[in-house]
This record gives C-alpha cells, structure tokens and sequence, in this order.
C-alpha cells in the first residue's frame, strides 16, 4: 500500500515539475516576443519596405529623430587647451599637536604646536624626518593675518564670518 502512494507523490511532482517548466517557458518566450515587437516598432518602414527617410531638423543638414532636441545654437562651445601640465605633490604624513602654544583664530578654531612654535596650519615630517609646519602648498604655515582652512586647502583670511541673516 505504500508503493502505491509514493507512486502517486512521485507522479504529482513530475507534473507539478513539468507545469513549472512550460510556464518558464512560456514567460521567456513572451519577454523575446516584446522585445522583437519593441525593437521592429523603433525602425519605422515605409510601406515598400524601404526605411523612412530621415527628418531633418528644420536647417535641412541635421537628422533630427522623434522625440529628440535640436540644437538651439549655430555655433560650438569654445574650447580651451589646459594651461600646463600638474606637478604631484607629495603627501607627507601628518604630525600630531603638542603643547599650548597653538594660535586661536578669530573663528574660534585653533591652529596647531609644532616644535614648540605656534603654526597656523598642521605639522608634517618629512624624508629628512624633521618636522616642519604646512598649509596645504605654503611652507612655514600661514602669516599672522589668515589662517589654514581644510575646506579651501589653502590659506584664507582669519576674518569672523557673519550670518547672511542678519
């Protein structure tokens, strides 16, 4: 009795089975069916079978397809070479602060303590492995009148900014 419902387990999978297969099948077909329908709509033909000339866009030398924008200018951007080629600057690690004599600048942030001397900008240990005070390009640090801003990478001027509200 047992043989007989395993049978019959074994011939409900196999048609459980072959149902999951034709509809797989008949999904993949019909996804390739859309997309040659698709692609035979997007080449227009003309009746005899020759394909539609192109339109022009009004100026009579450019082809302009449906649904895609004509040029509003007669003439080209202008170009410009690039005016030199980058020299890479090294990267050299970064040293950490020490000791209090950090400047404060008008902003509220400070500078940082490099060799015991105030720098206005960060500290960095070079191939000799001294340690030197840099902002970004500028050698010693920034003078006295700006200060080294990390979003400018460079050296702005230590001014208070005021709110554009007031």
């Amino acid at each position: 009795m047992e043989s007989i419902d395993e049978d019959k387990a074994m011939t409900l999978r196999r048609s459980v089975q072959v149902c999951i297969l034709f509809l797989s099948l008949a999904i993949v077909l019909g996804a390739w069916n859309f997309e040659t329908r698709v692609s035979a709509d997007s080449s227009p033909q003309a009746p005899g079978g020759e394909a539609a000339k192109a339109a022009t866009d009004g100026s009579g030398d450019t082809p302009a397809r449906a649904g895609q924008a004509k040029s509003t200018s007669d003439t080209a951007p202008p170009t410009h070479p690039f005016s030199g080629i980058a020299t890479p600057v090294r990267d050299y690690p970064r040293v950490a602060s020490s000791g209090p004599c950090a400047p404060l600048y008008k902003n509220g942030t400070h500078g940082t303590c490099i060799a015991d001397k105030p720098c206005r900008g960060y500290g960095i240990r070079n191939d000799q492995n001294e340690v030197l005070c840099m902002c970004y390009l500028t050698r010693g640090g920034c003078d006295t009148k700006s200060r080294c801003d990390n979003r400018a990478h460079a050296c702005v001027a230590d001014t208070i900014q005021k709110n554009k509200e007031e």
